[in-house]
């Protein structure tokens, strides 16, 4: 199976916009 889509990034940017606290926090923690 070779797919190009990025599940891990996609998942990434629904999680950030689903919830902009978590972002928030794992921003500030780098």
């Amino acid at each position: 199976h070779n797919c190009p889509f990025d599940y891990r990034a996609a998942g990434q940017a629904a999680i950030e916009k689903a919830n902009p606290v978590v972002k928030a926090e794992k921003v500030d923690k780098f």
